[in-house]
């Protein structure tokens, strides 16, 4: 029974000396080049990261069209994740370079030297008249407000103000963003 323990001691100690385990700097680099590889081939369909924010750490995912999900840290982003797994694509990795623009911005705007945002959104998550109200709401000048009946009846619906009202605390939009999608 030793000899069998030495054996297998001497083929874990080879192998762990033929495959060392990877610093984090080279387990870092190793990502970043999958990601890369990955949004090369188009075979990246989500790309996220966190940046920092007064309120937090907040979640930017990114599709090829457009800022897709952002989220704050009480939504869970671990549960946003997945749920953007199941309803956008499960392909899906941390990456700086496609959501470093939406990052920039978003430093830019919370350290007060932007006003607005110049980055496709892509509204595949929302439809109907969500969608609808969503598409106003760049129409609404930095620092200005505008009444929900007045946003209901830019949306086609000037009876609708209670849903664009309920709308309007969902989607929490504080500032201008480029519409696409």
């Amino acid at each position: 029974m030793d000899t069998d323990t030495n054996i297998d001691r001497t083929i874990l100690d080879a192998l762990d000396g033929a495959f060392p385990t990877p610093s984090a700097a080279e387990l870092g680099a190793l990502h970043g080049l999958l990601a890369e590889r990955a949004d090369a081939s188009e075979l990246l369909d989500v790309a996220y990261r966190t940046v920092d924010s007064p309120f937090g750490q907040l979640l930017v995912a990114v599709t090829p069209a457009g800022l897709v999900r952002l989220a704050f840290e009480l939504e869970d982003h671990d549960a946003v994740l997945a749920a953007l797994s199941h309803t956008v694509s499960p392909r899906m990795l941390r990456s700086g370079r496609r959501t470093d623009d939406v990052a920039r911005q978003l430093g830019e705007y919370f350290a007060g030297e932007r006003r607005s945002f110049d980055v496709p959104v892509d509204l595949q998550l929302v439809d109907g008249f969500r969608r609808t109200v969503i598409e106003q709401l760049p129409h609404i000048a930095y620092g200005t407000t505008e009444s929900y009946a007045d946003v209901a009846g830019a949306a086609g619906s000037p009876k609708a103000v209670r849903a664009v009202g309920v709308r309007a605390r969902t989607t929490r939009c504080r500032s201008s963003f480029r519409v696409t999608g």
